[in-house]
């Protein structure tokens, strides 16, 4: 289960693509920026779905709030976006998109794609849509944890194998076969398929495995 509603994720989205932005225009590298949302405690907040956090702020408070936490002078600044999106902001808005449907720690969401990794994709993605963003984050996570995705979605949601089965009427020797990739899970049936990504809250796209040669 997912921390907060994603009618909230816009919002979301926003307030930490602008934090990255105000961080931008204080002189703080994105890298720096990212250390310093984990250090202050400000990213377990966000990921946690506190309401204050996720939509009762602005970029700028929230980034004014990682610094004040970890010990950087207070310089308040006017910070408009109006004039257009900066690369550091799309790369706190893919963040925050990517947290939420992986429904990973924002430290883990980092070790899986760092800010510089981030940043680079901002040239072919920042035009693209937010599932080609999720395509390219789940390529990486599979490469560097080799879990499947519906391993890592199924840990992430807090389900074990047995619950997962009996919830989505799959049986757990299928979760289990398709989790160690002794099933192709893209060979699933669509009611399978339809079954556990509901029971996950994913889409089904989500569980499926991709050829990391094409990633």
């Amino acid at each position: 289960m997912r921390a907060y509603e994603e009618t909230y994720l816009e919002d979301a989205m926003c307030i930490l693509g602008e934090a990255f932005d105000y961080a931008r225009i204080m002189d703080i590298e994105p890298e720096d920026f990212v250390n310093d949302f984990i250090v202050s405690g400000v990213a377990t907040q966000f990921e946690n779905g506190n309401p204050k956090y996720v939509a009762g702020m602005d970029g700028k408070e929230l980034a004014m709030i990682v610094g004040e936490r970890v010990g950087l002078p207070a310089i308040d600044v006017v910070h408009d976006i109006s004039d257009g999106r900066s690369e550091e902001y799309w790369c706190g808005y893919a963040y925050a998109y990517c947290q939420w449907h992986s429904n990973l720690t924002y430290k883990d969401v980092i070790e899986i794609i760092s800010a510089s990794e981030m940043m680079k994709l901002y040239p072919t993605l920042h035009e693209a849509s937010e599932e080609k963003l999720l395509d390219v984050f789940y390529s990486k996570m599979e490469q560097k944890s080799n879990r499947t995705r519906l391993q890592t979605i199924r840990k992430a949601s807090g389900l074990s194998q047995k619950e997962l089965a009996e919830k989505s009427n799959v049986s757990v020797r299928m979760i289990q076969q398709y989790e160690i990739r002794q099933k192709d899970i893209n060979k699933a049936s669509a009611k399978s398929l339809l079954s556990i990504s509901e029971v996950l809250g994913c889409s089904i796209k989500d569980i499926l495995e991709y050829d990391k040669k094409g990633s």
